[in-house]
C-alpha cells in the first residue's frame, strides 16, 4: 500500500475562468460538454465543478453527490499536484478525495467504461493494492467506487 503524505491545497486557486458561468447539472451525455462548469454539487467542497468526461468523472461525482455513505468529496484538478506513484518512477493524478461516513477518507480515480480495460489503468490498480472497481445496482456505490481507489 503507498505512504500517504498531506498536501495542503489552497482554495482560492480554484477559480471560474473569464467569461464562463456555472450551468445546471445535466441528466445525459448528449447534453454534456466536457470542461463545463456545473454548479449544483452540495457535497462538493466547492460550489462548481468541471470534468473532462461524461462516465468517467461527471457520473461519478453525481454518484459521490447522492451517496448516503459519503459525507464530503473534492475534484482533484492536475494542477492542484496530488498523486500517488503506482511504481517507484511512475505516478497518477487521482480525480477525487472522498470522506466516507465511517471516518474513511478515499483516493478515486475515475474511468470511463472503455478505459476501464486499459493496461495502463490495470498497472496503477495492481501498484496500489486495489481491488477491481464496482457500481452496485442501481448506481449505488459499493466500496471500492468506481475507477481505481483506495483508503487513505
Amino acid at each position: 500500500m503507498p505512504k500517504v503524505y498531506p498536501k495542503v491545497m489552497r482554495i482560492e486557486d480554484h477559480s471560474l475562468p473569464i467569461g464562463e458561468t456555472i450551468h445546471d447539472q445535466v441528466e445525459g451525455r448528449a447534453d454534456f460538454v466536457v470542461r463545463r462548469t456545473y454548479g449544483g454539487w452540495f457535497k462538493s467542497l466547492m460550489e462548481s465543478e468541471s470534468f473532462d468526461s461524461y462516465s468517467g468523472k461527471y457520473v461519478l461525482a453525481k454518484l459521490l453527490n447522492t451517496s448516503s455513505s459519503i459525507v464530503w468529496w473534492h475534484r482533484l484538478h492536475p494542477h492542484a499536484g496530488a498523486f500517488v506513484y503506482y511504481n517507484p518512477k511512475d505516478r497518477y493524478f487521482p480525480d477525487f478525495v472522498a470522506l466516507d461516513t465511517d471516518g474513511v477518507h478515499w483516493i478515486i480515480e475515475g474511468k470511463s467504461e472503455k478505459g476501464r480495460e486499459d493496461a495502463v489503468v490495470q498497472a496503477k490498480a495492481q501498484g496500489c493494492g486495489i481491488a477491481r472497481p464496482s457500481i452496485g445496482r442501481r448506481g449505488c456505490l459499493r466500496r471500492p467506487a468506481m475507477g481505481l481507489s483506495h483508503r487513505v
